[in-house]
């Protein structure tokens, strides 16, 4: 069995309202940050927007920053073994409606005091991310997050 590591775009969005955009997966009924895989070649930027493009419909204009960097290793639902490196970009929306164009995931504005009681994956990036977008702080130092390593040898 061939393994890799998946490096994954994604992002973070919130608006006035004090929401954050999460990307429902249908099936599991889970939530999580939109974006998706970086293709060769691809930089992260450039993957978040054609991934937002490819669900949405939706060209993203908006400036976008680096606020951090989450590995994160993982059994899921069917025993696959996954190993993520998801690099973590913001940005604003005004926060209108974002219907998907594809069948298996939705999109919905959650108020951050309610994000903390839905299941969104991984969980340890969420704590990071509400912690960012609820704090006063104009500037943060980039995070980095590593998850679900039983140790530091672990292959």
């Amino acid at each position: 069995m061939e393994h890799c590591i998946e490096t994954i775009s994604r992002g973070v969005f919130v608006n006035g309202r004090k929401e954050i955009l999460l990307c429902k997966n249908r099936a599991g009924n889970f939530y999580y940050l939109p974006g998706g895989h970086i293709e060769w070649g691809e930089s992260g930027v450039g993957a978040l927007m054609r991934e937002f493009k490819e669900e949405t419909g939706i060209a993203l204009e908006i400036p976008v920053s680096n606020i951090g960097v989450m590995e994160h290793y993982f059994v899921d639902r069917d025993n696959a073994v996954h190993h993520e490196l998801n690099i973590i970009y913001t940005g604003r929306l005004d926060g209108g409606s974002i219907v998907s164009v594809e069948n298996d995931i939705t999109f919905e504005w959650i108020p951050f005091a309610e994000a903390s009681e839905k299941l969104i994956y991984p969980r340890a990036l969420l704590s990071a991310v509400l912690d960012r977008v609820t704090s006063d702080v104009d500037e943060h130092k980039p995070f980095f997050i590593s998850e679900g390593f039983i140790n530091s040898n672990s292959k």
